[in-house]
């Protein structure tokens, strides 16, 4: 078998395997990376979408990208077509996700990798230097602990706009700290519906996780306590009775529509609503803050690492124990050693 080349059949089995591990995410993540590049491309160079790219049109998007200097009217026309958001550089994490999304198009359209333009040493070059460069290093969100998401939540006014806001940070963070996505594909199909002394709790059967793409169980997740109270205000204000529970409103809050509020809404309401707490620091927060800060929470109270990674869905027990142990450090006792009797 060594050194023969595979049969079709054993390739269509390959392609088979790899698509399903694909998840929806990610190929919903690629077709905007090529929209964007594509988009970028015809209004700086009156390129439209063709294989192979020149390796000059990749770095000069690299290079524009990294700096955020945009020749004259290229970037007003990305922001008027709705295909950029602010002006300004992006983060070195989505430069290097849109040239490897480009890479891997090229991969497909059969374009050998001496003509993969995302190859050239040119490019590659120049992104292993924005690696080593200290403006381009990436600033992990800041944990929101309990008590910053109480401050916040308390600090929400209690109208329609505000009820959905509390529900979706409170079940967000409580949940296990849930990724944009995650949260915002919550529908009520996935509840299954508690009663104890308590006042009940749901159980919700998340699907499309990012760390589990091998396997098709749900994760099951609980909402109880105070997120079940601020969820429950949002749904019978809203009258939600079936598909996605965070939805987008029309100015003032007076209909409730039928679409979820995409992720870039999320981190603007994330904004928004630390400024209007008071919260300092607040260009350090964002939607994965709740993530970060339930894990620092927990380590915080010395609980059990086995249930926190069963509700955040890590796979990976480095990435939570660098929250966790961040939350623990603050209350450890062995600190106070010179000072006991």
């Amino acid at each position: 078998m060594v050194g023969q080349k595979l049969s079709n059949k054993t390739k269509n089995l390959v392609a088979r395997i790899s698509d399903r591990g694909t998840r929806a995410n990610t190929d919903i993540a690629k077709a905007s990376d090529l929209e964007y590049f594509w988009a970028w491309a015809e209004i700086a160079h009156q390129l439209n979408e063709s294989y192979p790219v020149p390796w000059e049109v990749l770095l000069h998007f690299v290079v524009t990208h990294l700096e955020g200097e945009f020749p004259e009217g290229v970037e007003e026309a990305l922001i008027a077509a709705k295909m950029k958001q602010f002006k300004g550089r992006h983060k070195l994490k989505t430069v290097l996700r849109r040239v490897s999304t480009l890479s891997w198009k090229h991969g497909q359209m059969n374009v050998s990798r001496d003509n993969n333009p995302a190859f050239h040493t040119s490019i590659t070059e120049v992104l292993k230097k924005a690696a080593d460069d200290p403006s381009h290093a990436r600033k992990a969100a800041q944990a929101a602990d309990k008590s910053i998401l109480v401050k916040v939540l308390q600090s929400i006014p209690d109208d329609m706009i505000g009820k959905r806001d509390r529900a979706l940070f409170a079940v967000a963070w409580s949940s296990g700290g849930r990724r944009r996505s995650e949260a915002l594909g919550m529908t009520i199909e996935q509840r299954e519906v508690y009663e104890d002394s308590n006042g009940g709790y749901y159980i919700f059967n998340l699907t499309h996780i990012k760390n589990r793409k091998n396997t098709d169980e749900p994760l099951r997740v609980k909402i109880g306590g105070m997120a079940k109270n601020y969820l429950d205000d949002w749904l019978s204000a809203a009258k939600i009775k079936s598909g996605p529970i965070f939805r987008q409103l029309t100015k003032g809050g007076k209909t409730v529509k039928d679409s979820p509020i995409s992720g870039t809404q999320f981190y603007r309401i994330t904004k928004k609503r630390f400024l209007e707490a008071g919260i300092p620091g607040l260009d350090n927060f964002s939607p994965h803050s709740f993530r970060s800060g339930f894990a620092t929470e927990l380590g915080k109270r010395g609980g059990n690492v086995g249930d926190g990674m069963a509700m955040t869905g890590h796979n990976c027990i480095q990435t939570f124990m660098s929250y966790y142990q961040a939350g623990a450090a603050e209350s450890n006792s062995a600190a106070n050693m010179l000072d006991d009797d």
